[in-house]
């Protein structure tokens, strides 16, 4: 970024939401993390060009750092998503409410609060179904609750990539109860299998992504009553599970890897265009 203003070369700058919580820090003292980031981030403020965000959550907190006198874009992650839209596509209609959490079983995650909200939802007498891929920290507390009888829990821990879309195809709704996540490719991968899905507003694909109660639910805040609340209404709602599923496929279908590409070269173009005289 110095080398580029120093040599006068016009250049963007393209990230997720800064401030990562939840994550153990290469720099242990705060005082000192704090004089590093801010100049690290010097470049950016005064040099940069364009700042594109990865969502719009991303946008909002650049816009909070740098000021308002800059120009600011959004462009999110894409992916292919073809395998996942086919294994919706197997999905048997009569299954029984089946969550899936995918992903590190880790504080950032969420994953105390889906084992908390399941264990809950276990006492009160539900009857579900719960895939689990990953593993981390509360594994062992997913695991103890096989105890319940009324409830089916299958812990797959890793799983490789190409074998993904397959579970994917038999759960109806994803859990996606994230701390903080810049954006989340686990969550458009579930809508293109056609799952209802349940995330939180730290999650930068679920602020652009989820109509609450329309295409996927989210939590108004990221506590274990909140995702048990969300988790219970979609077990008495197996009509609502299927209908955000398939809003939740029709919303997702732009953020294909063909669409990226497609606004990707369009923004470079542009941008070039515009700085290229400088």
């Amino acid at each position: 970024m110095y080398y580029c203003s120093i040599r006068k070369i016009p250049w963007v700058f393209w990230s997720e939401a800064p401030n990562v919580r939840y994550e153990a820090p290469f720099v242990k003292n705060e005082l000192l993390r704090t004089i590093l980031r801010k100049i690290a981030m010097l470049p950016i403020k005064y040099f940069a060009k364009e700042v594109w965000g990865i969502g719009n959550r991303a946008i909002d907190e650049y816009k909070e750092e740098f000021g308002l006198n800059k120009i600011y874009k959004n462009l999110p992650y894409y992916s292919d998503l073809r395998e996942f839209s086919k294994a919706g596509g197997l999905r048997k209609n009569d299954i029984p409410p089946t969550f899936l959490f995918s992903g590190s079983l880790s504080y950032r995650k969420g994953a105390d609060l889906f084992a908390k909200s399941i264990e809950s939802l276990a006492k009160k007498g539900y009857e579900f179904h719960v895939i689990v891929m990953g593993v981390g920290e509360f594994s062992n507390k997913l695991t103890d609750l096989k105890s319940f009888r009324n409830i089916e829990i299958d812990l797959l821990g890793f799983v490789q990539l190409d074998k993904v879309p397959e579970v994917y195809s038999k759960a109806n709704i994803l859990v996606f109860p994230s701390r903080h996540d810049g954006w989340g490719m686990t969550l458009p991968e579930g809508m293109a299998a056609g799952m209802a899905v349940i995330s939180t507003p730290y999650t930068g694909c679920a602020i652009d992504t989820i109509n609450d109660n329309m295409n996927g639910v989210l939590v108004n805040t990221v506590t274990s009553s909140e995702l048990e609340k969300a988790m219970e209404s979609l077990i008495n709602h197996p009509t609502e599970v299927a209908r955000m599923g398939e809003a939740a496929k029709r919303t997702i279908s732009s953020y294909t890897h063909i669409a990226g590409a497609k606004k990707f070269n369009s923004m470079i173009n542009k941008f070039l265009r515009s700085y290229s005289a400088l």
